[in-house]
């Protein structure tokens, strides 16, 4: 891109000398000699680009040309980098309310809010859950309390709880582990 503007401003620059040098000369027959002169300097110009592009111009367009490709990866890189971290949000959104859904569907009884976190690979289609945090709401109860029910004596305090548990491990192949149940607490308490 630098050559090609570069030729330009020269030829422009040499266009502009040419004309002048010509409104300056007398009308005799010295006239026609410097026309001559003048053309073969602008034959030159023009062809000076060509020359140098055949004796090794061609690496100063190649690394041109190389540049910005390699501007245009980095910044296709960088889009990439921030969709991939918007579509494991998103996915991480839907598996949230897909798990969510199968538990209201199983436990009517109660209302469910889910939390997860799992790492997504997009070439191979693959996630992995590393964890899910569930929280059991009766249906009348409004406001969420932070209640470990998964351990007390080792284990869960209610049966119905640990139908939840149980039900949420078969259904995404989870470990014990991997399965938080947290319990929601009444508005007046």
């Amino acid at each position: 891109m630098d050559l090609l503007k570069s030729f330009i401003i020269t030829l422009i620059t040499i266009i502009i000398f040419i004309s002048a040098v010509e409104l300056v000369l007398p009308d005799n027959s010295f006239k026609k000699y410097v026309k001559f002169v003048m053309g073969l300097i602008l034959t030159a110009v023009i062809l000076n680009p060509i020359l140098s592009f055949v004796e090794g111009g061609s690496s100063e367009i190649t690394n041109s040309i190389s540049k910005y490709i390699n501007k245009s990866e980095i910044e296709s890189n960088a889009r990439a980098s921030d969709n991939s971290k918007i579509n494991e949000k998103s996915f991480n959104v839907n598996l949230n309310r897909n798990i969510e859904n199968l538990l209201k569907k199983e436990f009517e009884n109660y209302n469910f809010k889910c939390e997860s976190k799992c790492n997504v690979d997009y070439e191979t289609f693959d996630y992995t859950i590393e964890k899910i945090d569930i929280f059991v709401v009766n249906k009348g109860i409004k406001k969420i309390k932070k209640v470990d029910l998964t351990k007390e004596d080792g284990n869960l305090r209610n049966d119905e709880y640990k139908s939840i548990k149980k039900f949420v491990e078969k259904e995404l192949d989870l470990k014990n582990e991997e399965v938080n149940i947290y319990e929601g607490e009444s508005e007046g308490k």
